[in-house]
């Protein structure tokens, strides 16, 4: 763990938590614009294109992070490949959800008007591509291009709200805002893809055969990541057919900001992965002391910044949000373990996949899946927003611990290494030398 890793680490967590202060400011403008009730439609709506990158792409963008990092492929190489994945990707999604949209025996969400629901398809092409896109430039490690689209978005999307907030375009306007933001990303990331400089081969590409290793390899990820969306989603959703859509808008901003609060652990993973995927070491036990050290950062900085903004949110909330979203602390502060136990899930997981094991984050996926459902059906009809949130930390909570033991089970790490190693001190050391100031 080098000076460049820290520093590639920090310019990714400021670049994230400037692109969440942005995301924080227009879910706040529609939370307020929409009221509780448009905001749970607004917020079910956008669900649909996250479900459809998640049914029909079998994970290639971890695919594409694990080739490159793995094997050198160069980013054209690889974009080739994307585009002929995403052409077979996008039309089976947008024939199978109109399909399913003029079934009437079928009604997914029966909640949200139909012309809302061809708008949030419409989404998830570009999505889809973009996605596939900034996974490219993280396999090559060209984070200041990965951080420069990554808010070029958001920055986007707060403009087009507060032109539909103006101009009163209401939930249509916005879903056709981020439409354009997602068009507009994707240009962007293809004019930066094609110049960047070519990778030689080791030897010389098989283009078929990489492309069904690299559609293979993202559908050991595959399952994984269909239930980690599961996981992830299924709370709103159970809670907008077992509640109301009100309680879906409230319980909505609770869980923005619990997610929001992932900055650290998505920061980290964006750039280990890539980096373990690399890495070469003797010692069996090397990297999982490496990854076993991060993930206790993580936690003891989660933590701390989780209780502060619990606290804020007493009054912040309902200042920023308006009175009627006062009831959202008491949700956030039992969704912290679960932001916590996802946090130190997710790096692990991360070097799972590093090591060509992707496939093993499944096996404690689905249990946690299984628990949540289970949960979330028998707590929601009473305790509505509640209910969900503590569904969704005990369910969490329960995937960490199986998610230790199988980490443990697979890299055969000793046990102390789950709570102390050398790397610690050398975490604490690194960051004090990219935050000292320099003498004058």
């Amino acid at each position: 763990m080098n000076k460049a890793f820290f520093t590639t680490v920090l310019s990714v967590i400021g670049r994230q938590y400037l692109a969440v202060i942005l995301q924080v400011i227009s879910f706040i403008m529609i939370a307020r614009y929409l009221g509780p009730e448009g905001n749970g439609t607004y917020t079910l709506a956008m669900i649909v294109p996250s479900l459809l990158m998640m049914l029909f792409s079998p994970s290639i963008n971890v695919g594409i992070i694990y080739f490159m990092g793995k094997h050198q492929w160069s980013a054209r190489y690889i974009l080739t490949h994307s585009l002929i994945l995403w052409a077979g990707a996008s039309l089976a999604g947008l024939v199978i959800s109109l399909a399913l949209l003029h079934t009437p025996a079928i009604q997914l969400f029966p909640a949200i008007p139909k012309p809302l629901l061809y708008l949030a398809i419409a989404i998830y092409p570009p999505a889809l591509l973009q996605q596939f896109c900034l996974a490219i430039l993280q396999g090559y490690q060209r984070f200041r291009a990965y951080n420069l689209i990554s808010l070029f978005g958001p920055a986007f999307m707060l403009t087009v709200i507060g032109y539909m907030w103006i101009s009163d375009r209401g939930i249509t306007g916005i879903l056709l805002g981020g439409l354009l933001s997602y068009c507009l990303q994707l240009i962007l990331s293809l004019a930066i893809i094609v110049r960047l400089p070519a990778v030689p081969h080791a030897a010389a590409p098989a283009f078929w055969a990489d492309l069904k290793a690299l559609t293979l390899y993202g559908l050991k990820s595959y399952l994984s990541n269909l239930i980690a969306f599961g996981n992830e989603r299924v709370d709103l959703y159970l809670l907008s057919h077992l509640n109301n859509l009100q309680n879906v808008g409230i319980y909505s901003v609770a869980s923005m900001i619990s997610q929001r609060l992932t900055v650290i652990s998505e920061a980290i993973n964006t750039v280990l992965l890539p980096h373990l995927a690399r890495l070469h070491n003797p010692d069996p036990h090397h990297q999982a002391e490496i990854v076993l050290s991060m993930a206790r950062w993580t936690l003891w900085i989660t933590a701390a910044l989780a209780g502060g903004v619990v606290l804020a949110s007493l009054w912040l909330v309902p200042l920023a949000f308006g009175p009627q979203y006062q009831q959202v602390w008491l949700p956030l502060l039992i969704l912290i373990p679960s932001l916590l136990s996802s946090s130190i899930s997710r790096i692990l997981a991360g070097d799972i996949s590093a090591r060509g094991r992707p496939e093993l984050n499944a096996l404690t996926a689905f249990v946690a899946l299984t628990a949540n459902i289970a949960l979330n059906v028998a707590l929601i009809p009473k305790y509505a927003a509640l209910g969900a949130a503590a569904a969704m930390s005990l369910s969490y909570t329960l995937h960490l611990f199986l998610r230790v033991g199988l980490y443990q089970r697979l890299t055969g790490a000793p046990l102390r290494y789950f709570y102390i190693s050398r790397y610690d001190a050398l975490v604490w050391q690194r960051a004090q030398y990219l935050f000292k100031r320099p003498k004058t």
